[in-house]
């Protein structure tokens, strides 16, 4: 083994640079001559490898980082396996990059990336460009759906929670078969409402892309589910104006508000989308 500088030259074939550490994952660089390849040393943390992949403590080469959501950032992995075109490599590394230093620093994944950048490294995956998992340098934009702050339940919730509160007038007035058009007016709403609430569920898994970084094809199902539960909002909002011409005498109450406000999808940098407390669950 020669030592050229910070670099490490093991049979005149591999030459390599430690350059620092990612949630406890040594990084290093590899002159592989034609190119220089990022390798890190996988913890196990990113799931079961599949056969003949690198497995926990062993090297896998990346190309640098990217976001996948708002809170979940990754490394860009080889494609389409882990290896890539770098087995060889990786596994040569595994025999001969066993001295980690204990000092490598850890900085953020921007500054990281303008890093490897000035290094020289091969960065990006064009099939991972694509899918809108770049290499970023600075904050990318995510999608998201803006509803009400710290208000991720939605009106069909809050005007079943409504017909909660009045179940003890409803139930009195079945009793004594009073009132008619009350019972009439709370009945269909409360039909609408369950009927509601089962399509509201099946809609719902379309919310699994918020917070994801900017892709077209996933802005398109976002988009859908914004106009179709925007429908139902005001398809809800007639019908508990209906309800409450009937429950004249309780409209005012407080509880009795509710805000039928559209949703609203809206793009915005990640470090913005990490604070807002207005945007939808998934």
């Amino acid at each position: 083994m020669l030592n050229v500088g910070n670099w490490k030259t093991v049979l005149k074939t591999i030459k390599y640079e430690w350059l620092l550490k990612m949630d406890g994952r040594p990084i290093l660089l590899a002159d592989l001559g034609n190119e220089k390849i990022l390798f890190y040393k996988r913890t196990g943390d990113g799931g079961e490898p599949k056969e003949g992949q690198p497995d926990m403590g062993n090297f896998a080469p990346f190309f640098g980082f990217s976001f996948l959501t708002t809170y979940e950032y990754w490394f860009i992995k080889g494609y389409p396996e882990r290896y890539d075109k770098y087995k060889k490599e990786a596994q040569e590394l595994d025999q001969i990059a066993k001295e980690i230093p204990t000092d490598l620093p850890e900085i953020n994944i921007f500054e990281a990336n303008k890093f490897f950048r000035n290094k020289g490294a091969t960065l990006g995956r064009p099939e991972y460009d694509k899918m809108g998992y770049s290499v970023f340098y600075e904050y990318p934009m995510v999608m998201t759906i803006l509803g009400r702050k710290d208000n991720d339940a939605g009106v069909v919730h809050d005007v079943k929670s409504v017909l909660d509160s009045l179940r003890n007038e409803y139930s009195f007035f079945k009793r004594t078969d009073k009132y008619p058009k009350l019972l009439d007016a709370y009945e269909k709403i409360e039909e609408r409402v369950e009927k509601l609430e089962k399509i509201e569920e099946q809609q719902r898994k379309q919310r699994k892309y918020i917070h994801h970084v900017y892709n077209p094809k996933k802005k398109q199902v976002l988009l859908k589910y914004v106009e179709n539960i925007n429908k139902m909002i005001e398809f809800l909002e007639k019908e508990y104006k209906k309800f409450l011409e009937a429950w004249d005498d309780w409209k005012d109450d407080e509880d009795m508000q509710i805000d039928f406000s559209p949703i609203k999808y809206k793009e915005m940098k990640l470090n913005e989308a990490y604070n807002r407390r207005d945007i939808l669950s998934t």
